[in-house]
């Protein structure tokens, strides 16, 4: 029984850090190295699993496409931006990610945001210049909250806040795009002032 619980508390070490490692850079590229290393996972790779694989690839390849499109031109961007942002994160998660099922890839609330942020870039700098200054920053960002362990912050978002948040975007999103479905012009930042025109 000791024995058990001995493991069991080197195995928590483990988990949140223990004072054997020098640093918490070495141990994180220690575990990248490990845990991603593609050799292995080929050699893992069930053959009779590739036809599976290779149908879910294109039926993913038939939705994103359009998809991808449609959330460049919602940002602002030329469509073909749409197809990098879909494919290239596609491809990275492939080959370093663990997750069988996890999408990846832009959403229309990253789209309206970048959106967003595109407007209030200086005069001069092109929105293709000003979204790649923007995604590299962000992917800077990302890096250091995951260095720093910041992911335990997203549990303390309550399940009303998220919906909130996703049903405003909706709504936002929706009412952006009433000017291109309807073909008529509307200038202003607030719904009462869109109504007067």
């Amino acid at each position: 029984m000791a024995g058990r619980g001995e493991r069991g508390g080197s195995v928590m070490r483990g988990v949140l850090g223990s004072r054997d490692c020098t640093t918490r850079g070495a141990k994180y590229i220690s575990r990248m190295r490990t845990a991603h290393d593609l050799a292995t996972r080929a050699r893992r790779y069930a053959r009779n699993a590739l036809r599976d694989d290779l149908l879910a690839a294109c039926i993913v390849a038939v939705l994103l496409i359009p998809q991808s499109l449609a959330y460049a031109l919602l940002a602002g961007l030329p469509p073909q931006v749409g197809l990098y942002a879909s494919l290239l994160p596609l491809v990275a998660y492939a080959a370093l990610g663990s997750s069988p099922v996890l999408g990846v890839g832009p959403v229309a609330v990253l789209a309206l945001m970048i959106s967003q942020a595109l407007a209030q870039a200086p005069a001069g700098v092109s929105a293709q210049d000003a979204a790649l200054v923007l995604a590299a920053e962000v992917g800077l960002l990302l890096a250091a909250a995951a260095w720093l362990r910041l992911d335990a912050l997203a549990s303390l978002l309550s399940v009303p806040v998220l919906h909130g948040f996703e049903t405003g975007a909706t709504v936002s999103i929706a009412l952006s795009q009433l000017p291109v479905l309807l073909g008529a012009s509307a200038h202003g930042s607030n719904l009462p002032q869109l109504g007067r025109r």
